[in-house]
Formats: structure tokens, sequence, C-alpha cells
């Protein structure tokens, strides 16, 4: 967990954010643009065990080059 502050100084390295639907049966996920402008979704992660959705997860998330992931709280 890290500060909106620190998230900005990672930020400025050329990577990008993830933003992260973590649901009971599978997990959303979305990526943005470089210029964090808009987010694109990418294909939802069937979940199984965690370590393998884990595991799934940390792939897709360096091979899109994220620096910081945001977990939404559905209300």
């Amino acid at each position: 967990v890290i500060s909106i502050e620190d998230a900005t100084a990672l930020l400025m390295t050329g990577k990008v954010l993830a933003g992260l639907d973590l649901g009971e049966k599978t997990i959303g996920l979305a990526i943005s643009d470089l210029s964090l402008s808009f987010a694109h979704p990418r294909p939802v992660i069937l979940r199984n065990k965690f370590t393998r959705d884990a595991e799934t997860l940390l792939a897709a998330l360096k091979a899109e080059n994220v620096a910081a992931a945001v977990i939404g709280m559905p209300l």
C-alpha cells in the first residue's frame, strides 16, 4: 500500500496504472494509457486458487508495465 504521492513518482517513469475489480468468481482488469487519460479493459481473470490467481495477475501487470494498481471497492 502506497500513498497517492508515491504513486505519482512511480508513474513518472513511463509506467501505467491498473484498475482491479476483485469479485468472488472473477478479477476484472483495466490498464491506463501512458497519459493516464483512459482505462482499457483486459480479459477477465477467472478465479481458481489464490496462488494461481496471484501468479496470473502479477504476470499480466508485469507484461503491461504497471507501476501501481487501484483496487475497486463495490458498494
